[in-house]
């Protein structure tokens, strides 16, 4: 009788005063519960009783193995370097502060795209002339490009020119415009010729395999990243262009070969060539543009600036960024006419969101070769 009460009061008070030690060592199972873990393994017993899976909490690594001198070491390292990186930042904003000063110009007028927009402010040595001054807010960053009569130091590097400030040598400036731009248009002009004398004897390949095989390339490759028209318009497109062989000179006949033409693209793993005839999906591209050239569209029909679309988007992709360029801005241009008008009441709500979808598009191709070709955007598709 005496063993059974000291059994009972050992039980009753297991779970108030359970040793420390234990608990450090006791799997899940007998935490939850409470109880006595003798803290076998692969398995406790309690848990091979209960038939259930015994788990042991990891260790804690930051309690067994403290911090070590030579981690801490590091660490100042890099704070050292963080702080020497800081001074280097410093010191430049402040030499090109000094070169845009002494030509006149104020960091008031400066653009909100370039580093100098982030320097910190010229603050008055008078009190008085402080207090006066009202807070200026310069709004979100301005898109307005880079023009080569802003002093030196304004301009961001790029791939064909950067005027470097004069603190960092002439060795750091350079200028390859002029030859980039003369290779890039010859090249254009290339391949424009090549598209208007392509002729063939063998017609591209409609089979239904190839067709749908390009297709979903097109959808996986492009519209997953630039969702110019959803899947099913795609398919109906491709749907109805095929009915007539592809070749009736329709929207959709247009749009369905710059569909196969840009799959093309997207499953060949050569994606520049000089030789225009050697470009992906090439015999595509030359149907499509015969049937874009043909067609008298008014502005704004959603169909025709999803052609002239898709056609910069090839351009791009075969690394044309003159040409893309080009063709972007004639969709930009309709845009911001469209962009006047009651384009929303005037659509049906389908229509509105592919026009909504054109113009972001057209917004994305025109600011991508922007910094490269030092070209503007247009404003009107920022709203």
């Amino acid at each position: 009788m005496a063993q059974r009460e000291r059994h009972n009061s050992m039980g009753s008070s297991s779970g108030i005063d359970y040793p420390r030690k234990r608990t450090a060592i006791a799997c899940e199972i007998c935490r939850t519960r409470r109880s006595k873990c003798d803290a076998k393994k692969p398995a406790c017993s309690k848990c091979v009783e209960l038939e259930v899976e015994c788990v042991y909490r990891r260790p804690n690594l930051w309690d067994r193995e403290p911090v070590t001198a030579a981690a801490t070491a590091a660490l100042g390292k890099v704070d050292d370097r963080l702080d020497h990186i800081q001074d280097s930042i410093s010191a430049l904003a402040e030499q090109v502060h000094n070169i845009a000063r002494s030509n006149g110009t104020t960091t008031s007028h400066i653009d909100h795209a370039s580093p100098l927009a982030f320097s910190p402010q010229t603050i008055p040595n008078n009190p008085s002339q402080q207090q006066q001054q009202p807070y200026q807010n310069h709004g979100p960053p301005s898109y307005r490009s880079f023009s080569a009569a802003q002093p030196p130091g304004y301009r961001l590097p790029n791939l064909i020119s950067f005027s470097a400030p004069p603190s960092l040598g002439p060795q750091f400036t350079y200028d390859t415009s002029i030859p980039f731009f003369t290779h890039e248009v010859s090249s254009g002009n290339d391949l424009y010729a090549a598209l208007e004398n392509y002729t063939t004897s063998t017609p591209p390949d409609f089979s239904p395999q190839t067709t749908w095989r390009l297709q979903r390339a097109f959808v996986s490759g492009l519209l997953r990243w630039m969702p110019i028209f959803d899947d099913e318009t795609c398919f109906h497109h491709v749907q109805k262009a095929s009915e007539n062989g592809f070749g009736d000179g329709s929207a959709s006949a247009c749009l369905s070969l710059l569909v196969f033409a840009i799959g093309s693209m997207s499953v060949d793993e050569g994606l520049y060539s000089e030789d225009p005839y050697l470009l992906p999906g090439f015999a595509y591209l030359a149907a499509a543009y015969r049937i874009l050239n043909a067609r008298k569209a008014p502005i704004g029909d959603v169909e025709h600036l999803q052609c002239r679309s898709l056609f910069s988007v090839y351009l791009n992709f075969a690394i044309r960024p003159v040409q893309s360029w080009h063709e972007i801005n004639l969709v930009t241009r309709d845009c911001m006419i469209l962009l006047k008008t009651n384009w929303r009441g005037d659509s049906s709500p389908s229509t509105t969101t592919l026009k909504e979808r054109v113009f972001w598009v057209a917004f994305v191709l025109e600011k991508y070769p922007s910094p490269l070709l030092s070209s503007s955007l247009s404003p009107d598709l920022l709203y």
